[in-house]
């Protein structure tokens, strides 16, 4: 642990052994207060974990030497900016957030308003060595617990109060990809919401043998919907601008998988021949249509067949299965398995 005393109204500590710089405005103090920060294993103290949720930093505790309510005192004002040092990747489609322990009791943590630092050069007042980090800052509650934690990010849509041919659902951080549904296939709950995430898949060599992987998207309910007639889904073959679209690729090439979670079999299965209308490529975009919800993402494949399955942002695997060419191969299957481990970009 470290422990200093803060008797300005600003001060910086930056804790490099602890992986995080913290920033005290404390308006309120009218003396030295005493502070110490403590480093917890993620064994005794740590947020719950969800699934697609990775624990990417070291859990700090901020405690002082002063009165219990403190923060509590009448007209008290200032706030505490924590930056966290983290091991998480910046894919696309994943977020890192600092969560607040706000009930030690019941090990009930808060989602903090987080601003990712990739690099230095985004701010030049931290020090190299907190890249990447995540940054909040806390107002109402300032010594606790925090914790940075990388997941997929969420976008929910609630059901619109106003009656619409389809209820429309595009991603703020991805325009291109988009979920319309009809609106009679609409359940009548008023509370009803769609929730979005879409992920990078990990990055493949596309001049291997012209293989190319899209991203992946996943939707779920807020209730069960019976679509009556299909929804529209699109989805771009990159997330950025800068995505390898592979040359000369039309629609027939691209093949939609569908993974449902509540099936036994755990797989992704090829859906493109069963679905109602042909897939259709247009402008990088991959527009299908659905009679059912649950993960998506499209491929192209010229003489592979290639299936991503996460299970684990800490364990992704990339299954190939493989047509081996040439008589002597007797174009016999050949499924193996590469691990991919995320690390912090360099």
């Amino acid at each position: 642990y470290f422990r200093g005393k803060i008797a300005d109204e600003s001060e910086t500590w930056n804790l490099a052994r602890a992986g995080a710089s913290i920033t005290f405005n404390l308006v309120a103090i009218t003396k030295s207060l005493t502070i110490t920060c403590s480093l917890w294993t993620p064994a005794a103290l740590s947020p719950p974990i969800g699934s697609n949720e990775l624990l990417v930093s070291n859990v700090i505790e901020l405690s002082h030497d002063g009165p219990p309510d403190l923060e509590f005192v009448e007209n008290a004002s200032g706030s505490i900016n924590v930056a966290l040092l983290h091991s998480a990747s910046n894919f696309k489609g994943y977020e890192v957030v600092i969560k607040q322990l706000v009930d030690p009791e019941y090990n009930e943590w808060e989602d903090l308003e987080t601003r990712n630092i990739w690099h230095s050069s985004v701010n030049p007042t931290v020090p190299n060595w907190t890249c990447p980090s995540a940054e909040a800052s806390c107002s109402k509650r300032w010594f606790s617990s925090f914790a940075a934690v990388w997941r997929l990010k969420s976008f929910v849509f609630p059901k619109p109060t106003s009656k619409t041919s389809e209820f429309i659902c595009p991603l703020p951080d991805y325009p291109n990809v988009s979920v319309a549904i009809p609106w009679n296939s609409l359940p009548a709950d008023t509370d009803f919401s769609l929730t979005l995430k879409v992920q990078e898949a990990p990055t493949i060599d596309h001049d291997v043998e012209g293989m190319f992987v899209g991203p992946i998207l996943h939707i779920s309910c807020s209730n069960n919907v019976t679509l009556s007639a299909p929804a529209k889904i699109s989805l771009p073959l990159a997330l950025t601008d800068g995505g390898i679209e592979p040359a000369e690729l039309h629609s027939g090439q691209v093949k939609i998988l569908h993974f449902n979670s509540r099936e036994e079999s755990q797989e992704w299965t090829d859906i493109t021949d069963h679905l109602d209308m042909p897939v259709v490529l247009r402008g990088g975009i991959v527009t299908f249509h659905v009679k059912t919800f649950c993960r998506f993402h499209s491929e192209h494949h010229d003489h592979e067949f290639l299936r991503v399955s996460i299970k684990d942002p800490s364990d992704l695997q990339v299954d190939f299965l493989k047509l081996l060419g040439g008589e002597e191969r007797n174009n016999f299957p050949i499924i193996c398995k590469v691990p991919i481990i995320p690390r912090s970009p360099a």
